[in-house]
């Protein structure tokens, strides 16, 4: 990858995985070095079309990224093995992580590399989705032989972005409930937020909120999705919210459904207790998946989850990106949250 500043080649792992701030909206065209240089030299974004000033925590998880990243090694003794940078991957999670595998070789499978990070990190290797410059790392070719890491012109030293399937939905499955719950902060009443935002390819975003009876743009869309409002438990110890998708039903140019939380009065979610997101067919009484946001509980907002369209069915990816700002009385610090997950992660798709 070319850095649009410095003009040097470099590794994807060397480039900025996530947003400078919420507001952001560009692409990530400056690497990492000359991110941070900027940032600290002026202040300011090094994309001079953005008015907005980065996150300085953001900035400082940068710089010790880079520090990882270009750690003088101790040198080795004559004859021994080189376990440098040479021989590592770098891995960015949905959620920000990141971490490095060693002792990496390019005949690697991909299968032993999510063993490794299995082994490693505790994913469990049937939920892991790899992906490598926006696209996915599969198993097996179509002659049944397996994919290598060289297969896929990856590189020693690159950066590889895990996703964790939450749930891979199937072809017979067609009306679906993602429902939210809460327990009413110890001060009295307040409520949080599930807002779905459906995206089309080209980034336009419409949410779809507890407001959908009011608003005609949301309310035209009733044949494929319904927004449940507001409903308080019998005994007023808390509430939920229920979003009814019929999935069959969803407009070709959606390609992402985006779930999101945030707190209508309170700063943070941390107010609430007990918030979770489940997953389920219409009508039944079984969970087929579930995430909750226990990492998330100083942010003001969370993106709970991506569900992104696959072929002819759909795929629940877990998220947990935290917003510090955003609800549903303005959502473009979301907004701009999403925008730089999706490009993040799907940079070929732009």
């Amino acid at each position: 990858m070319l850095c649009r500043k410095c003009g040097s080649k470099k590794l994807s792992r060397e480039f900025p995985y996530k947003p400078l701030s919420p507001e952001c909206r560009h692409g990530y065209t400056a690497c990492l070095r000359c991110t941070v240089a900027h940032y600290r030299e002026h202040g300011t974004c090094y994309d001079p079309r953005c008015s907005q000033t980065p996150d300085e925590s953001i900035i400082k998880e940068f710089e010790q990224t880079l520090s990882i990243m270009f750690t003088m090694k101790t040198p080795k003794l004559p004859g021994s093995i080189d376990q440098s940078a040479d021989s590592i991957l770098d891995v960015v999670t949905m959620t920000g992580q990141h971490f490095q595998l060693d002792d990496i070789d390019l005949e690697m499978t991909i299968s032993q590399i999510k063993e490794k990070i299995s082994a490693e990190q505790n994913y469990d290797n049937d939920k892991q989705m790899l992906f490598y410059e926006g696209v996915e790392l599969e198993h097996f070719k179509r002659d049944s032989r397996p994919y290598r890491l060289r297969d896929y012109n990856i590189e020693l030293g690159s950066m590889l972005n895990l996703m964790i399937l939450l749930y891979d939905i199937p072809k017979d499955l067609n009306e679906v409930v993602f429902s939210l719950s809460w327990t009413f902060p110890p001060t009295g009443r307040d409520y949080l937020d599930a807002s779905c935002l459906l995206i089309q390819k080209n980034m336009e975003m419409l949410p779809i909120d507890f407001r959908q009876n009011f608003f005609e743009e949301q309310k035209n869309l009733e044949n494929f999705i319904v927004h449940s409002g507001d409903n308080v438990l019998g005994t007023d110890t808390g509430a939920s919210h229920t979003i009814d998708i019929i999935l069959k039903e969803i407009p070709k140019h959606y390609e992402y459904l985006v779930f999101t939380l945030s707190s209508y009065k309170a700063q943070t979610i941390k107010a609430f207790r007990n918030p979770r997101l489940t997953f389920s067919k219409k009508g039944g009484t079984e969970n087929l998946c579930s995430t909750e946001i226990t990492h998330a509980l100083d942010s003001k907002a969370v993106v709970m989850c991506l569900v992104l369209r696959h072929y002819d069915t759909w795929r629940i990816i877990e998220c947990g990106q935290k917003c510090a700002q955003g609800n549903v009385t303005n959502y473009e610090p979301m907004k701009a949250l999403v925008n730089g997950i999706i490009k993040g992660m799907f940079p070929g798709r732009f």
